[in-house]
């Protein structure tokens, strides 16, 4: 785990978990990595921790903490974490909007989700653009309003159950 700081954490030739300290370098190796990255304080916009994984060194997830995130090179899956963060566009005329947060794959088959892991906040209520970016991608809704950017015949949108609250999605 970083600390405040720039740090560079390196995994080893199994599973890590590296946790960025909103500065850091995430180096995996080889096995199923899992990469934590968050925001550096200043903006929520994009994540300031870098995640660098080599080709063919297993299947890799990152887990953003950020209002937009694009997944790196060799990294496979993308999972939304803590849904408290809201951009939003204010206008000369005193207007406001909420804008979606950003979620964007690599060159890969990834997986992009919003079903939050057991104990994560809900993304109820709030409104993501999920795009996969090339390749024949599985983009994962939740509970929250989507807009899903379908743009290989191999991609595959998958809705969760809402229960009983309704969200607004865009294929």
């Amino acid at each position: 785990m970083g600390v405040a700081g720039s740090d560079t954490l390196n995994g080893g030739a199994g599973n890590d978990q590296l946790y960025g300290s909103r500065t850091s370098n995430l180096q995996g190796g080889a096995g199923d990595d899992r990469y934590y990255v968050y925001s550096n304080g200043d903006t929520y916009y994009s994540g300031a921790d870098t995640v660098v994984e080599n080709s063919g060194e297993g299947i890799d997830t990152a887990y953003a903490d950020v209002y937009s995130y694009t997944l790196t090179a060799n990294v496979e899956n993308l999972v939304a974490i803590y849904d408290s963060i809201v951009w939003v566009q204010h206008y000369s005329d005193g207007r406001q909007e909420d804008l979606p947060r950003r979620l964007v794959g690599n060159d890969l088959d990834n997986t992009i989700s919003l079903a939050a892991p057991s104990g994560f906040e809900s993304h109820r209520g709030h409104t993501y653009l999920l795009d996969g970016g090339a390749g024949a991608d599985t983009l994962i809704g939740s509970a929250a309003n989507e807009i899903y950017l379908v743009d290989d015949a191999g991609d595959k949108v998958v809705e969760t159950d809402a229960g009983s609250y309704q969200s607004f999605d865009i294929v």
